[in-house]
């Protein structure tokens, strides 16, 4: 009888959520293994999370973590799918023991935007700043909120629950929260999710990084798998983004290197640049590359969720780009470790120069 590890691959079960948005990401992912190894057949596994059930509370207020992706993984590690597909941002940094996450696909749009109710964009709003004082704005990040109040102290941020075509209806239409009905003048979503859904002609307005960074892993997907399951590692590892894997893996790590997670206002902007950007430190150096290096720049932002406190600062760190186009499976392992390393290191390094600079007192007053 052969090892099972030696059989040719012939069928994946894929675990996600049951939303819309969760349900194309996931397509996107499985055309993408059937692309590259059409002999094997895939099979999608739909189910609801503890985030999906609970709209009618803040998402900072539920006080419990994975609440996106805990049923998915206690499904993988029971064997009853073989990979699951995640947004990125949904995915705390510790990650259950036996689990990994092998591929990170390339980025969609990381930038949050904005939505505006139709009415008053017909009228002439087309940009936040235009809206008047007292606009309701919706949103149920906490961190947008903290970093928007300090630019817009007159609009009124209100949670706003639900899928992406929810929160769509509840712009026009008007929605409870408690006991209270809100009639929203504007909601504030993830632009890679609007996108990856069509919806890309309803956004009125992309933020830039002054108005707001993003979320941590904001616009990408991970696929994450038992770790001794290398047999579907290896299928899957050519769909990782080289540039997307190191920028999220460096964003990753200066989160929990803050303690973050979703109800902690951490903004990120994550780029590459042929130069060292003017005001930014270099964090680390790899003295084994070669001449050709480009900078990965990492920048964060911490704000008080009422926004009257917030820093900001930022480094850099030189990575060997050789080929931007190589495919991550065209590596060596100790290649792929190689470079991985030096993106977690270089979130690290952030997180320490930020809670020397004081981003432990925020923080702090946050959790407690």
């Amino acid at each position: 009888m052969s090892d099972p590890e030696t059989r040719p691959l012939t069928k994946l079960i894929i675990g996600t959520r049951e939303s819309k948005l969760a349900l194309v990401q996931t397509r996107h992912v499985k055309g993408e293994i059937e692309r590259k190894h059409p002999e094997i057949q895939i099979e999608i596994k739909g189910m609801t999370t503890t985030g999906d059930r609970i709209l009618n509370v803040g998402l900072s207020k539920i006080g419990e973590k994975s609440l996106f992706t805990k049923e998915l993984e206690v499904s993988l590690e029971r064997g009853e799918v073989d990979l699951v597909v995640h947004a990125l941002k949904d995915l705390p940094t510790q990650i259950p023991e036996g689990m990994k996450i092998t591929v990170i696909t390339k980025r969609e749009d990381p930038r949050d935007c904005v939505i505006i109710r139709s009415d008053l964009k017909a009228a002439g709003y087309t940009r936040l700043d235009q809206l008047p004082e007292g606009s309701v704005v919706g949103t149920s990040s906490v961190r947008r909120i903290a970093q928007l109040k300090r630019q817009y102290p007159g609009f009124v941020f209100v949670d706003i629950r639900g899928n992406i075509d929810t929160r769509m209806d509840k712009l026009e239409k008007g929605g409870k929260v408690g006991d209270e009905w809100v009639r929203y003048s504007a909601i504030i979503l993830a632009a890679a999710g609007i996108k990856r859904l069509g919806w890309g002609d309803r956004i009125t307005e992309f933020l830039k990084d002054e108005q707001t960074m993003h979320a941590v892993g904001q616009g990408a997907l991970a696929i994450e798998c038992r770790k001794c399951d290398e047999q579907t590692a290896k299928v899957l590892e050519s769909l990782n983004d080289r540039r997307t894997r190191l920028a999220c893996l460096a964003e990753r790590a200066l989160m929990r290197g803050l303690e973050g997670g979703c109800s902690v206002p951490i903004g990120v902007s994550t780029s590459w640049s042929e130069k060292k950007p003017v005001g930014i430190e270099q964090a680390i150096r790899d003295s084994t590359c070669s001449d050709k290096l480009q900078y990965l720049v990492l920048r964060a932002r911490v704000c008080s969720p009422d926004g009257a406190q917030c820093m900001e600062t930022g480094v850099c760190s030189q990575v060997q780009v050789a080929d931007p186009a190589l495919e991550w499976d065209s590596l060596l392992s100790w290649q792929q470790e190689k470079e991985d390393e030096l993106a977690d290191g270089l979130g690290r390094q952030l997180s320490e120069r930020m809670l020397g600079m004081g981003a432990s007192s925020i923080l702090s007053g946050i959790r407690n």
